[in-house]
């Protein structure tokens, strides 16, 4: 029989209650076993089903946008994967909104991607800022991804995150270069620039 285990993630343990995690093995058998509607929007954080919010027009006009200059930018040896999940360890399988991974798409025909097969992660936050610079920040700088773009359609801005250090809820981007709606910000894949994208093109 399957087993979990107790979580320390922050928040856990109020009122008494002790939250436990899934293991990503169990959150594939209850996928396969048709838990959640099909309109469901779920990835999993530290052991937690975490809700995805609703996505808005804003928010998917943006990822369409990226991930069409991301495939005019990039070198044949990556490929784009539009929110699609990827594996960390045994408690997380986040759905990034966009990831540049290293390799041809037939590369992953009997696995998702880990951490180290990707080059870059971008979420876009409309609703969801508080979590993409939060919980999802420091697990992306704990899996030593080496760029992360936060575009907050809210502020009109774009975060791209690098040098990721440290393990766990300590592990940080040691740089976090900001843009504002005038500008343009870099795509950088593997130390390279291979192109910019305007944020104002970002907006609808």
């Amino acid at each position: 029989m399957a087993t979990t285990a107790k979580t320390t993630d922050k928040g856990a343990g109020e009122a008494g209650i002790v939250p436990y995690r899934l293991t990503v093995s169990q959150f594939l058998k209850m996928i396969d076993a048709g838990v959640f509607p099909e309109d469901a929007h779920v990835e999993l954080l530290g052991g937690l089903l975490v809700d995805r919010f609703a996505k808005r027009h804003p928010h998917n006009f943006a990822v369409d946008w990226l991930g069409d200059r991301l495939r005019r930018a990039l070198p044949e040896s990556y490929h784009v994967r539009e929110e699609k999940s990827y594996v960390h360890g045994r408690y997380d399988r986040p759905e990034p909104d966009l990831a540049v991974v290293r390799g041809a798409l037939g590369d992953y025909r009997h696995r998702e991607p880990r951490p180290q097969d990707i080059a870059l992660l971008i979420e876009v936050a409309d609703v969801s800022y508080a979590k993409d610079r939060g919980a999802k920040w420091w697990r992306y700088a704990s899996a030593g991804i080496p760029v992360y773009v936060i575009a907050n359609l809210k502020k009109a801005q774009v975060e791209v995150c690098s040098n990721p250090s440290g393990r766990g809820e300590s592990a940080v981007y040691r740089t976090v270069d900001v843009y504002e709606v005038e500008a343009e910000f870099p795509i950088v894949v593997d130390g390279r620039e291979v192109g910019c994208i305007a944020v104002r093109d970002l907006l609808p």
